[in-house]
């Protein structure tokens, strides 16, 4: 199983605007360190707004929205834990 912050660095690799990650249809989550389920899913089914699909590729939110999908496969106590690491690195 992945961590968060590998979920986060591979993201980081493969995005062409890594800024997708903080600005984007996952900022709740990875700009403000919000590893909670029902944050990760509130952003799945509402992230991708009209100034998202403007403001940046569909390739890149693509990758973000893998990132919280990869995330929910750890469990949240983890998940949140880790999220703790990641932010404080």
């Amino acid at each position: 199983m992945k961590t968060v912050t590998a979920i986060y660095d591979e993201a980081i690799e493969k995005l062409t605007d890594v800024w997708t990650l903080h600005f984007g249809p996952s900022h709740i989550v990875w700009e403000d360190s919000n590893f909670g389920t029902h944050t990760i899913k509130w952003c799945l089914e509402n992230g991708i707004t009209d100034y998202i699909k403007e403001a940046y590729s569909a390739e890149d939110i693509n990758i973000a929205m893998q990132t919280m999908r990869d995330l929910l496969e750890i469990p949240e106590e983890e998940r949140e834990r880790q999220g703790e690491e990641y932010y404080n690195r």
